[in-house]
């Protein structure tokens, strides 16, 4: 038999909120075929690795955000809002958003990641610590196997961006917060890929190879072997 517990017996509950940033352009379609079933497993991913280090979490929220390549499609962001699926509250909502999503975009122009990442920076984070010793987690994840638009008029400056992220100079212009923020690229090692996960803060990078659609990662053996959802909880814990 399994070993079950309540939430009282361990010393550190989380309440996380996750905001997935998906390319859904052509090459990724693997990805977006097995969003669904994956989403639906991310609580207990997450609750598996809290467990080993006696901790739990008693409320997860997800959000989506799908992008494409900004010079050829008018809808390059398509958002969700926060669902909560731990517990199932409105998964269903979020279950739904996901089933519709569609291949938007050639495989092989710039994409729109850096427009996805602000977008998801300013989502409404949840923001108040909960009693019993809750804390949180405001984690950003972005999926691509390209690099990004820098024209026109949706284009960040990488420099602002960072800004709005917040480094150890730049805190006073952040829009998360210092000790919730966790960003984690599944993204190529090529421009600003390098840039960003090498330098930004609470920032976790997992190289992939560029245009196959994250063909080693897709069948989710990065969940398994604890490359990414780890970070979760193991950063600035």
């Amino acid at each position: 038999m399994g070993n079950r517990g309540t939430l009282t017996e361990y010393h550190l509950h989380f309440a996380i909120d996750i905001v997935f940033c998906i390319d859904v352009t052509k090459g990724m379609d693997n990805v977006v075929e097995k969003l669904p079933t994956f989403l639906s497993l991310v609580p207990e991913f997450i609750n598996q690795e809290l467990l080993k280090e006696n901790r739990a979490t008693n409320q997860i929220r997800m959000r989506v955000i799908a992008f494409s390549d900004s010079q050829e499609n008018a809808q390059i962001i398509n958002a969700s809002e926060f669902c909560t699926v731990l517990p199932a509250t409105n998964s269903s909502t979020l279950t739904a958003f996901v089933n519709d999503l569609r291949i938007n975009g050639e495989g092989d122009t710039p994409k729109s990641a850096l427009e996805a990442l602000d977008e998801a920076m300013k989502s409404d984070w949840v923001q108040e610590e909960g009693k019993s010793g809750e804390s949180l987690r405001h984690v950003i994840v972005l999926l691509t196997d390209g690099s990004i638009n820098t024209v026109g008029e949706y284009s960040r400056e990488l420099t602002e961006l960072e800004k709005r992220w917040g480094t150890d100079s730049h805190d006073d212009h952040a829009v998360m917060h210092p000790d919730r923020r966790i960003l984690i690229l599944l993204a190529p090692d090529i421009h600003p890929w390098p840039t960003i996960g090498d330098g930004w803060a609470k920032t976790v990078w997992l190289p992939v190879k560029v245009g196959e659609g994250l063909a080693e990662i897709y069948d989710f053996d990065f969940v398994s072997e604890g490359k990414a959802f780890v970070s979760l909880v193991r950063i600035n814990a």
